[in-house]
């Protein structure tokens, strides 16, 4: 999904922020700025809330199907 209008990407954060609530995954912002996304499964350091997608919050497979 391509995100480019400052709305559409304040819209994304939003969706986000709510998923993350809904999966009981903490949004922290760090002192420089970076948010940091932990809980369940999760554990992401990112520059803006909208660049993440539904699929980061899913566990990793490891290994071959």
């Amino acid at each position: 999904m391509s995100v480019n209008t400052s709305e559409q990407r304040a819209k994304r954060r939003e969706e986000i922020r709510l998923l993350a609530a809904r999966r009981g995954v903490a949004v922290r912002v760090s002192p420089s700025g970076l948010y940091h996304l932990k809980g369940k499964g999760i554990d992401l350091k990112v520059i803006d809330l909208a660049d993440v997608y539904e699929s980061d919050f899913l566990p990793a497979v490891v290994g071959y199907p």
